[in-house]
């Protein structure tokens, strides 16, 4: 049973922008198409103190109450502080907890979906908000490349940028994944993970190098996947954060603070050297991290910048978002809630948040602080192995597996329903049961 019901919100004032009536707008960054952003968290919901939390973050987020409006020449967004919809309501049967990603229909830098939803759900929990906002559009100019024969490492490294692009392949392979893929959602406690680093630590390869819990994880969920594989990973990508960073762009620094609006980044590829019979959590660890460690210097950084953006100018495929991508960590205190691109047709693409909560044998819900939540899509055959790996070392740690997203539940749920499919000639069971 559904109920829905809509609520008119306008921010707070003074909003953060004083007496600033009108922010510039490039028309390159008009878009006719609606974006509708839901969140899907458990009852009980406070609706006057979502309410409430949304007012208070309008204030800092004053753009989004605007209109767009011709501006002589060009277009701006004029505050006019309009409200904005708010739908609440409950159903039986929630969506999935994913944004669409099709290169139109996601939360891009105009929205800033990260930044408002983290800052919305500290207000509601009375929590301090995230830094304030900047409203800078970050809309580097076309690179000044006289000839890009110098830029050899940069190109060796984005490379996977000059092969032309096939759309009718990403479709295929799409359906492809659809039909023979596993969506595997799984939970896995923070003293595994905590285990893990301190076993990563002390692993002689490390030779008593700093490596970060982060990196430790990532280089033993490598490690995992490549004993799964019947053909090596060669190569690892990392989306590396532009926030934070400074680069020198056509010879001028330009710093990209954390709290920009968007998501900027750059997908750095960094090979893997390790003979596969020395390959071992540490061994990846330090390969990510040598990975973003190339992009420390920021003349490095900005040629890799300018080189992209130059690359991505002339590719035979081209997404006009292609600098933006749709994040959303929304936390309202709730458990079994959500947000995520699903990046449905990539097999080994690994994405990893908090872990969700979990039930008690009292009913209530307790999240693991330090615990995380793995995602990955893998064919049968890999996912076994893969499932198998991770059961195996949390029963040589002796941790608890009788959670229903361990390791261990969701490679039972598998073989109890992988022979009922074969015989029905599909896989919807097996994921509907993931």
């Amino acid at each position: 049973m559904d109920s829905f019901e809509t609520y008119q919100v306008a921010p707070e004032q003074p909003t953060s922008l004083a007496n600033r009536q009108s922010i510039p707008l490039p028309a390159c960054h008009l878009d006719p198409e609606l974006v509708v952003n839901s969140f899907t968290v458990p009852r009980p919901f406070d609706v006057d103190r979502l309410r409430s939390a949304l007012a208070r973050t309008l204030q800092l987020f004053p753009l989004h109450c605007g209109v767009v409006a011709r501006d002589g020449d060009s277009w701006s967004i004029k505050l006019v502080n309009e409200p904005v919809h708010l739908t609440v309501g409950s159903t039986d049967e929630p969506g999935p907890f994913a944004d669409s990603w099709d290169g139109k229909l996601h939360a891009g830098d105009a929205l800033a979906s990260m930044h408002l939803a983290k800052t919305w759900s500290a207000i509601y929990q009375n929590k301090a908000p995230p830094d304030p906002p900047t409203f800078s559009k970050f809309l580097l100019p076309e690179p000044q490349m006289q000839t890009i024969s110098s830029y050899g490492f940069e190109r060796e490294r984005l490379s996977y940028l000059s092969v032309d692009v096939d759309p009718g392949f990403y479709d295929s392979r799409k359906r492809q994944m659809d039909d023979e893929a596993l969506r595997l959602d799984i939970d896995l406690p923070g003293t595994f993970v905590d285990q893990l680093w301190a076993l990563v630590k002390e692993s002689p390869e490390m030779n008593r190098s700093i490596v970060g819990r982060a990196d430790a994880f990532s280089g033993y969920l490598i490690a995992a996947l490549q004993d799964c594989f019947e053909a090596p990973v060669e190569t690892l990508y990392q989306l590396v954060s532009l926030r934070g960073r400074t680069a020198v762009y056509n010879g001028k620094d330009v710093s990209f603070p954390y709290s920009t609006q968007g998501n900027a980044f750059i997908l750095w590829p960094t090979p893997v050297t390790t003979p596969r019979s020395e390959q071992t959590p540490g061994t990846f660890a330090q390969n990510l991290y040598r990975g973003r460690s190339e992009l420390s210097n920021k003349n490095r950084l900005g040629r890799a910048i300018m080189l992209a953006d130059y690359l991505w100018a002339r590719a035979e495929f081209k997404s006009p978002n292609r600098r933006s991508a749709g994040l959303n960590d929304a936390d309202f205190g709730f458990p079994l809630q959500s947000g995520h691109i699903d990046w449905d047709a990539t097999e080994k693409f690994i994405q990893v948040w908090k872990a969700n909560p979990l039930e008690q044998d009292d009913g209530s819900w307790i999240r693991d602080p330090r615990g995380l939540h793995v995602l990955l899509r893998l064919k049968p055959e890999h996912a076994f192995g893969f499932l198998e790996r991770l059961r195996l070392d949390m029963d040589r740690l002796s941790l608890d597996q009788r959670y229903p997203s361990s390791p261990a539940a969701i490679a039972r749920r598998i073989r109890e329903s992988v022979s009922h499919d074969a015989r029905q000639g599909g896989m919807e069971k097996t994921k509907s049961l993931l």
